[in-house]
């Protein structure tokens, strides 16, 4: 059976998303588990946090856990299609930007 998109991820509940990430390699303890569920993080949730939240209040992940849950989150984000048009578009935009501003840069020297 294959792994749940991110769009999939996206629509579970706390428990669901438990279950779901005690599946994964991630080296979670029982603490780290109550505090997900005690902040009642579901899946729309879970695909926002980053190492800086996850180290803060009020969650206090160590930072082993913190960085493995947010590479994992980055991982899953950057499989949905959403984010791959968001970043085709950034980068399309840059490279107009840029260009933009290299052909004002030729006229004004």
């Amino acid at each position: 059976m294959s792994d749940p998109s991110v769009e999939d991820v996206e629509r579970f509940n706390t428990e669901q998303l438990i279950n779901f990430l005690r599946t994964k390699n991630l080296n979670l303890n029982i603490t780290d588990y109550k505090k997900i569920r005690d902040e009642r993080v579901a899946g729309s949730d879970f695909l926002q946090l980053t190492r800086e939240i996850l180290r803060a209040e009020p969650y206090k992940f160590p930072d082993g856990p913190a960085r493995r849950v947010a590479t994992f989150v980055n991982n899953l984000n950057s499989q949905s299609k959403f984010y791959h048009k968001i970043v085709y578009l950034y980068a399309s935009r840059v490279i107009q930007q840029t260009s933009f501003k290299a052909v004002i840069f030729v006229i004004f020297t």
